[in-house]
This record gives structure tokens, sequence and C-alpha cells, in this order.
């Protein structure tokens, strides 16, 4: 006979999967309670409250982006988004392939510089360790708001 906390455990777990705001094709999710993270800020004063990686490192060493709806994201904290953000990251491609994450708010659509309609959240991930070097101010004033930058080792 199955349990009722066993069904509760397995119907929320159902639930969650169905509400995942991740695109097809994404990275894995891996856990990351095994890796060295890091913060990285700006290398420049006055960042305020928003900075953007540089076009030129999302150029070249950006490996998968997504933008998370505001429906899914007014539902979790900050550090819940930037720990899926993570995971994402630890399961892009074998081991290390990811190594730097940018989670941002109001972040606008892909090619367009202007503000998004909605409280939209960006996780991006890349091919390398960040440095205060690679950011930059945001074009346009209120986007790109309260980053999070970080960089990611997970031991073999």
């Amino acid at each position: 006979m199955v349990s009722i906390t066993a069904l509760l455990t397995l119907a929320a777990s159902i639930a969650i999967t169905a509400a995942s705001p991740v695109p097809a094709g994404a990275p894995e999710p891996k856990s990351v309670d095994n890796c060295n993270i890091t913060s990285v800020y700006p290398s420049y004063s006055g960042w305020g409250l928003g900075y953007k990686p540089k076009d030129t490192v999302m150029d070249t060493n950006l490996l998968y982006s997504y933008r998370l709806n505001e429906e899914y994201q007014l539902q979790y904290s900050e550090e819940i988004l930037l720990e899926d953000c993570l995971e994402d990251c630890a399961g892009y491609g074998t081991a290390n392939t990811c190594q730097g994450v940018h989670l941002g708010y109001m972040v606008p659509d892909e090619g367009s510089t202007a503000a998004p309609a909605s409280q939209q959240v960006g996780c991006f991930l890349f091919n390398r360790p960040l440095t205060g070097n690679d950011f930059a101010p945001p074009p346009v004033n209120g986007t790109w708001t309260y980053p999070k930058s970080v960089n990611l080792y997970c031991p073999s």
C-alpha cells in the first residue's frame, strides 16, 4: 500500500517538473554542493544597481542563456534563482565546461537594449571564469539591475 506522504511527495515533484521555466535543450541541472563558488564584481567604480557582461564577452564566451518569465521568477527568491542558474551551469556539457554565471533582473529581450515590459530575469552561462573587467554599465538605466555574477569550479 502506498502512503499518503509518498503520494504527496510524488505529486509535488511532478508539479515542480511541469512548471520548469527552462526551455527545451537546456542543460541538465546538476548539484553544486561540492563546487567552489566565488562572487565577481565589476572593476569600475560606481556600478550602482546594475551592470552587464560586455558585448565582447557575450559574443565570444556565452554558452547558453535564458530568460525567466515574471510569473515563474516572482515565486522564488533571488537565492533560489541564482542556485538554479548555477545548477544549469554545472550541468552544461562535461565537467567545468561552464565556469561563469551572470543573473540579472530587468534583462532586455535578446537583441534589444530597451527595458522589458515586465521584471524579466536572465541567466547567462559562460565558458570561462568571469573577471571584474568583463562588465560594463547597462546601456539603458533601469536594465540589468540587481545582478549576481559568480564563478563555479566543480572538482571531478
